[in-house]
This record gives structure tokens, sequence and C-alpha cells, in this order.
């Protein structure tokens, strides 16, 4: 072979090496950037039930906006393991508000007395009112601050219907709904029907304590704090010591399913934190019919 070819063969192995080299940092490049807006910008979410119909069905992919309230900043891997971690954010665009459809972590992964969040388990619902809030259901409707909030009424005077007819009939309503509602505390006998009035924390409430707000904030003040709530006759105890009033660290959203029928909502888990919510579902990018396989291109890119 002579030197000529050598160095040919030299050259195009040369610019093999570039090409390949090229190509893998390109490739690099793309994951990084497909994990840095995973992380801080964008995310789906496949949605499996019909908690959120006729908005939202089952087969929809639904982006969510990590920016409108800033992208969520914490240890995973302590998360995965169960442990609770430390939430911030980076800074975000706007304030979630009222009637914005939210996506966040279960705020009961370890059972209904203590707050904790469940990397794995993620829900979508509609966000009814907002720290500062106070919600009442009457009749299965929703009033935030004395006014009704705009949502499907059809399917709540349904659920009411519902409830009438069967109201001699439990073990028929029992494989619907289930009646009682949070607290899930004979002090505070709220249903589904009639609920509240619940004030909605943000930041700095102070709310005065009894045995009713003792039922009701228990959880959320044992999770704040690290203590533990006891009540004893008519006074409330924190890790022992008297507690007359409480001034929250954190704010909170009352949240609900738009099919009330079939949603896992604030009406039976209480108030979400602040630090569960990853973001603002913004569209529809993708849906498709579970039972036929068909591509719903009338819902792609719907906005939310």
């Amino acid at each position: 072979m002579t030197e000529g070819v050598k160095q040919r063969i030299r050259k195009i192995l040369l610019r093999c090496a570039d090409w390949v080299m090229n190509i893998f940092l390109g490739a690099v490049a793309l994951c990084v950037l497909w994990f840095v807006a995973q992380l801080f910008g964008f995310a789906s979410f496949h949605i499996p039930t019909d908690s959120m119909m006729p908005t939202i069905m089952p087969g929809d992919n639904i982006l969510v906006d990590k920016t409108y309230m800033g992208a969520r900043i914490f240890d995973f891997f302590d998360a995965i393991e169960g442990k609770q971690v430390k939430i911030r954010r980076t800074p975000g665009r706007k304030h979630i508000k009222s009637g914005d459809i939210i996506v966040f972590n279960f705020p009961y992964s370890d059972g209904w007395d203590s707050i904790a969040m469940d990397i794995r388990k993620y829900y979508m619902k509609r966000c009814v009112a907002v720290p500062g809030d106070t919600v009442v259901i009457r009749d299965c409707q929703y009033f935030v601050n004395g006014l009704r909030f705009e949502k499907d009424y059809d399917q709540a005077d349904r659920l009411c219907r519902f409830l009438d007819i069967n109201r001699d009939n439990p073990e028929e309503i029992s494989r619907h709904v289930f009646v009682r509602a949070f607290p899930n505390d004979s002090t505070v006998p709220w249903t589904i029907r009639d609920f509240g009035p619940l004030t909605v924390p943000a930041r700095g409430t102070r709310i005065e304590m009894d045995t009713e707000n003792a039922a009701v904030y228990r959880n959320y003040i044992e999770w704040e704090t690290g203590g533990r709530i006891s009540v004893s006759n008519d006074s409330v105890f924190l890790d022992g010591v008297l507690l007359t009033g409480y001034e929250f660290d954190m704010d909170y959203y009352f949240v609900g399913g738009d099919n009330v029928f079939n949603s896992q909502d604030s009406r039976y888990f209480g108030l979400l934190p602040e630090p569960f919510i990853v973001g603002k579902a913004s569209m529809i990018w993708k849906s498709v019919d579970r039972r036929s396989g068909r591509m719903r291109k009338e819902r792609i890119f719907k906005a939310l």
C-alpha cells in the first residue's frame, strides 16, 4: 500500500471519526435539552380516568406548563424513597387562579392521617379556590367567597337528584359516591352535598384554635410543624403545649374534578399544599380513543 493511499485512508477515518463524534455530541445535547425542558419547562401526562370529563377525557395527553408558577426543585431520589423533601421553585410567570386546571402529586401517600407527597402519583383537577378564599358547597354546587363557582352546573344538579332519589337506599348511593366528606370527623359533619364553610389558608393566615378547627386543619399544622395535635375536653394541644391559635407557613388550594360523580378531590382529601403542584395544564397535544384506538383529531391542540 502506497503512502498516498494510506494518507487518503487516514483522512477518511478522521472524517468518519469527526462525523461520529458530532452525532454523539448532538445526541447528548438533545438529551440534555430534553431533560432541562422536562425539569423546568413542560411535561406530558397521559389521562387514564374520567374524573375531569367532559373537559378532559381518558386517552388525552396533556401538556403541563411548569413555568407558569415556577418549576419545582427538590431531591428526586429522596422523594422516590418516600422521604420528605424541601421543595423550592424557580421564579414563575403567574399565580394559579380559580378555574385553572392543575397537575399535582397526591398529598396522602402514607394514609389519611398525615400529609406526604407521593412522587409516583399525579392527579389532575380544577382549582376551585385559592389561598385566602372561603369555600362552601350547598346542594352539590360550589360557592367561593359567596359567589357560585363557574363550572358544570348540570353535573352538580344530577348528583343532587341522584342523592334525593336514593335517599332511602344508601347501598345504591355507596355504589357510586361516598357521601361523607373531609375531614371525616364527627365534630365536622360535612358531606359532598353540604360542605363548609372552609377557609383556604394563605401564608400568614391566622386562625383561632378550637376543637372544630383542630379537626379541619390538624393535618396541615402537623405537616408544617412536625408536631402532633391532641384534644382534651375543649382544649387543643400541639406536642403537649396549649394551642390557642395558629399562623400558616404555606399556601393551600381547594381542587375539584369536573366529573363530580367520580373524582377523588378536595371534598374528600381536603386542601392541597402549594409545594405539591407540578404546573398548569395548557393544552391537549394528543388524544386516542382507548376502545377503538382512533386518534381524536378534533381534540388535538385544544387549549385548556
